[in-house]
């Protein structure tokens, strides 16, 4: 205590004992410490005690004060026990008290056993401790694990890194080491020692392992992939260590060029910007680099920031900044090639040399980036080829063009039209009835099962026109073949401007500046949206993948009002960008072959341009299968939980009083009955067809387990069902959906939401079973709450 005129000034210390986990051990050393980033040790400690006597660091006994006391380092060994000093303070012995292996840890204590860690004065507050630690990995037997940067600091060998986050089974992957090329791992490690390339970085699982190793590629520009000849997981750098004059040549004798194409100058990037860690700080750092001659070109500085927090030496973010904007300031070409079987020992990160006179290449080398090695019944391997930027000096073209116009014709045998963006659905029996007449349906309750093929023109693809749909046929003599079914019209597709949420009616912004293909909205006629840019067969998809909208009135500036979820759909939420195609009166692209249902069907999409109509022979064969969708019922719709619609009931908080009963209801709907008007969604009751009923299902574990069960109502008749809550017992959660089911298949699409109770258990509730739960059930009936209806019953 001091005084000063008068005037009298306390000043308070703060002493707390306390011990803080840092990060899984053991840890080879401590380093460094700081408090509010003031550093108050450096050292080495690999055990043992630290003694701290440092008052004024914060200001001293007039501001803030300092630290002082003892700090015992724990490093996570498998045999650490805790120091006597710490022990104490839980009453036990080193031999008694939890070791804390496997953790790092710091334990603040002060001199005696009723002493606390000065920690400050005159602020109750305990500092933000940090400390530096030092760790390497040695589980691959390779040289280098440990790379000392300009600094001073520990760096580790990233191949050393990568290794040991697959294989280590605590925290990582938990691979089996047999599982890995270690031969690879250890070229890259003597590779990346040559260079000084050494990375330090915290991974914290709150993110994934897989981003975690993709990180540690991006820093190394390497690739990391299962090898077809051996099996294993393989590790390659891509770096220049080839010979130009010895690389295997590819040509059109090999396979089909698919696309080629290169980056004009507007798509590069003259600036990169490397963001980088100072290990002395633990600040980010960043450095410029620029290629002056892109910049001259564009007239324009156009940057990008590439952050590499694991550098931490600003020798190897120079290198790595100058390794960078080579690459993205060079117009580098790309592409896409389909080779035959012979090329089956192409693996990513392979250096070809890519010879095509038709695209005036005499050479060029390309590095291999993916590998796409087929299905069984595909003889065609799909690679992605990149060029190489230590291979541009050597790249040599037969002519170069006077310009880079095209015209608009083009050749329907040209690689890009080798295989239509085509995206095949089975139509709605409301459809089928419509497009072949009520009267030519042959049976209403399993009616012909038509397929569409929504055929969209890529953006290379200026000129497709149309295409015809071809199929599998034979002549007389027994010889197989293929007979077209007319040409066919493509579907205009785009995207949505704005996320949709679920609504019976929306106002939807479409993107019609970017619209691909014939079709356009219409009035009274359907959309279809998905999450998907095109291809794959979506024949039979499920729920959350599809829904089908009812244009309504063009509210102009590409604004449409639209009925949500119409016919056998419901609606969906779905994010900007999900794709819109259009089905309008132009849409002919059917085929109304009578096959069985799901059977396998093909056909060949026969592109057509203003030159004419591709040769047969070059068109692939598209697989499919015809799925049953005609046949089922339409789903319930107005799905109603406890009066809400599109939402779960939410009764997490509903203690007093009890609502022992959730009632739901719904419209029921016919399919037959929506081919000349559409019912909105929250239309009510139409009779459904016979045999035709309603299923409420619920996912949830019984009383006392653990695996989450499905249990049905089945059979309901009527349009509503109530459930007994009071059943439920210890659940407190559970989804919950409304299907339609007849002749034992269920509609393709029903409304799911999550249904919240109020917790139950002991202490939870003293007033309605002492605080316990429910359980009105014999042991052998536990889901007694849940009546389960059967046909003829309403459901009440």
């Amino acid at each position: 205590m001091g005084s000063k005129k008068g005037s009298t000034q306390t000043w308070v210390e703060y002493y707390l004992s306390f011990h803080l986990g840092y990060c899984i051990g053991p840890v080879d050393e401590l380093t460094a410490l700081f408090a509010n980033d003031r550093e108050f040790f450096r050292g080495s400690a690999s055990g043992g005690k630290i003694a701290v006597d440092n008052p004024n660091l914060f200001g001293g006994i007039d501001r803030e004060g300092g630290l002082q006391g003892d700090v015992y380092v724990l490093t996570g060994a498998e045999d650490q026990t805790l120091p006597p000093e710490l022990a104490a303070r839980f009453g036990l012995t080193p031999e008694t008290a939890p070791g804390f292996r496997g953790v790092a840890s710091l334990a603040f204590l002060g001199p005696t056993q009723n002493d606390g860690f000065k920690i400050s004065a005159n602020y109750p507050q305990v500092p933000v401790i940090k400390a530096r630690f030092r760790r390497g990995s040695y589980t691959l037997p390779a040289v280098r694990p440990i790379i000392v940067n300009s600094y001073g600091y520990w760096d580790c060998n990233p191949a050393h890194i990568l290794h040991e986050v697959i294989t280590n089974g605590e925290w990582g992957m938990g691979a089996e080491p047999g599982m890995l090329d270690e031969a690879s791992f250890v070229r890259a490690a003597s590779t990346l020692s040559d260079e000084d390339f050494g990375l330090s970085l915290r991974w914290a699982q709150q993110a994934t392992i897989e981003s975690f190793v993709q990180e540690i590629l991006d820093h190394i520009q390497g690739l990391l992939y299962f090898s077809p000849s051996s099996g294993l997981l393989t590790l390659k750098l891509l770096r220049k260590d080839y010979d130009p004059n010895a690389l295997p040549e590819l040509g059109p004798e090999d396979g089909v060029l698919k696309t080629f194409r290169r980056k004009l100058w507007g798509e590069t990037v003259n600036e990169v910007v490397v963001s980088w860690t100072n290990p002395e700080t633990e600040e980010e750092e960043t450095v410029a680099f620029q290629d002056l001659a892109n910049i001259a070109m564009q007239g324009e500085v156009v940057s990008e920031t590439r952050n590499y927090h694991g550098i931490r030496s600003p020798e190897l973010a120079v290198k790595v900044g100058n390794r960078d904007i080579v690459a993205a300031a060079t117009p580098l070409a790309s592409a896409e090639m389909l080779l035959d079987r012979r090329q089956w020992a192409i693996e990513p990160g392979d250096m070809v040399r890519i010879n095509w006179p038709a695209h005036s290449i005499d050479r060029i080398l390309m590095r291999v980036m993916e590998v796409d090695y087929g299905k069984p019944d595909n003889s065609q391997i799909k690679v992605t080829l990149v060029e190489d930027v230590f291979g541009t000096d050597y790249a040599q073209y037969i002519s170069i063009p006077e310009t880079e116009w095209t015209p608009p014709d083009q050749d329907p045998n040209s690689p890009e039209f080798i295989g239509l963006d085509a995206k095949f659905v089975a139509i709605p029996y409301p459809f089928v009835s419509t497009m072949v007449g009520a009267e030519n349906v042959d049976d209403g309750d399993f009616p012909f099962i038509i397929i569409a093929a929504l055929v969209t023109p890529t953006r290379e693809q200026t000129d497709l026109q149309s295409f015809v749909l071809n199929e599998p046929t034979s002549d007389p003599t027994g010889a197989a073949g293929w007979i077209g079914a007319g040409e066919k019209n493509t579907v205009g597709m785009t995207g949505i401007v704005e996320g949709l949420d679920r609504e019976v009616v929306s106002d939807v912004l479409i993107d019609m500046e970017n619209v691909r293909g014939v079709s356009r909205p219409q009035v009274g006629r359907v959309g279809h949206i998905d999450n998907t840019l095109g291809g794959g067969d979506g024949l039979y998809m499920s729920e959350g993948q599809e829904e089908l909208v009812l244009f309504l009135a063009d509210l102009g500036n590409n604004l449409w009002r639209v009925a949500r979820g119409v016919f056998d759909t419901i609606p969906h939420r779905w994010p900007a960008g999900s794709t819109i195609r259009f089905i309008d009166d132009s849409f002919d692209a059917l085929d109304p072959t009578a096959e069985p249902a799901w059977s396998q069907v093909s056909y060949k999409l026969q592109p057509r341009t203003s030159l004419g109509l591709q040769d047969i022979n070059l068109t692939p064969v598209t697989s499919t299968s015809r799925p049953a969708r005609p046949y089922l019922p339409f789903r319930p719709a107005n799905v109603r939980m406890d009066g809400l619609m599109f939402a779960g009931p939410d009764y997490s908080e509903n203690y007093n009083p009890r609502d022992w009963a959730m009632l739901i209801t719904w419209s029921t709907r016919h399919r037959k009955m929506e081919d000349a008007v559409y019912r909105r969604w929250d239309e009510g009751d139409v009779t459904p067809e016979t045999g035709q009923t309603t299923e409420v299902c619920f996912w949830a574990a019984e009383p006392g387990g653990y695996e989450e069960l499905e249990r049905r109502v089945r059979g309901l008749t009527g349009s509503s069902y109530s459930i007994d809550i009071y059943g439920t017992g210890q659940v407190e959660a559970f989804p919950l959906k409304v299907v339609s089911m007849r002749s034992e298949m269920e509609s393709l699409q029903g409304i799911e939401e999550n249904v919240r109770l109020y917790k139950k258990g002991y202490g939870s509730d003293w007033g309605y079973f002492y605080g316990g739960w429910p359980n009105p059930g014999a042991p052998d009936d536990p889901w007694l709450g849940f009546t389960v209806g059967t046909p003829g019953q309403s459901g009440e």
